[in-house]
């Protein structure tokens, strides 16, 4: 337990073998960081256990949103209020499959208007490529910046509203350095000071290492993390972003 203490970044604690009260705030403290339920506070549950050992944390824990390629219905969205979900994340643009089981991915108009109409929260993600590292680059930044402010205004998304920019794959520290940063850097300068300054928010969403440069490098305001990958380097032996809103 000491050694995910240490590796979450919480504290050096001492590896004594005793669940002392410095060790049993620091549980507390992580388990209010990561918002888990339910658990026992200061104890090391297996709510907490999970997630201070895998990224995707327990199977078991309770979650309040989801995202999905599908576009959604009146039904499916009353399903997801029945279930007591509060944030729903939809692609901004693109499809998903090819040939004859291609179907379109983008969230609709009225789609929005009734996820909202329930009172779930929007979640506007833009992936709108298969990734590869070399895609990551500046000017695709600024080029998927202005798309994705296009979308969010035909859609009429608010003032503000935060968009996560999707870097879905694995990228390596170095990766990070050269195509990653670059590629955020680009949608900052359109939504910082560009056509957009002052409208929408960049996010980004991807692993824990490519959150936690990106807050730090880019100006990535908030991060989606793709924890379900566990066995993405980036997120083994990463804490979790500072800035993290959903995972």
């Amino acid at each position: 337990m000491a050694q995910y203490i240490t590796a979450n970044q919480l504290s050096t604690v001492p590896f004594n073998g005793q669940l002392d009260t410095t060790t049993q705030s620091l549980l507390f403290a992580f388990q209010q960081f990561m918002h888990l339920t339910p658990v026992t506070d200061e104890q090391p549950d297996p709510v907490t256990m999970y997630s201070l050992m895998v990224s995707s944390g327990s199977p078991s824990r309770n979650f309040w949103g989801i995202d999905t390629s599908i576009q959604l219905t009146p039904a499916m969205i009353q399903a997801l209020v029945n279930w007591e979900v509060t944030y729903v994340g939809r692609y901004l643009t693109g499809s998903v499959g090819s040939g004859a089981s291609q179907r379109p991915k983008n969230l609709t108009r009225s789609e929005a208007q009734a996820i909202l109409k329930a009172n779930l929260h929007l979640i506007p993600i833009y992936q709108d490529n298969n990734p590869t590292a070399a895609y990551f680059t500046r000017r695709q930044g600024q080029k998927d910046a202005r798309a994705a402010m296009a979308a969010a205004t035909e859609l009429g998304l608010p003032t503000n509203t935060t968009i996560y920019f999707a870097i879905d794959m694995d990228m390596t520290d170095d990766e990070i350095t050269a195509y990653a940063v670059p590629y955020f850097n680009g949608i900052t300068s359109i939504f910082n000071n560009g056509e957009g300054a002052n409208y929408y928010v960049p996010g980004v969403y991807g692993t824990r290492n490519v959150s936690t440069r990106l807050a730090l490098e880019s100006g990535s305001v908030s991060s989606y993390v793709s924890n379900m990958s566990t066995g993405y380097s980036g997120n083994l032996g990463f804490s979790q972003p500072l800035n993290w809103a959903f995972d």
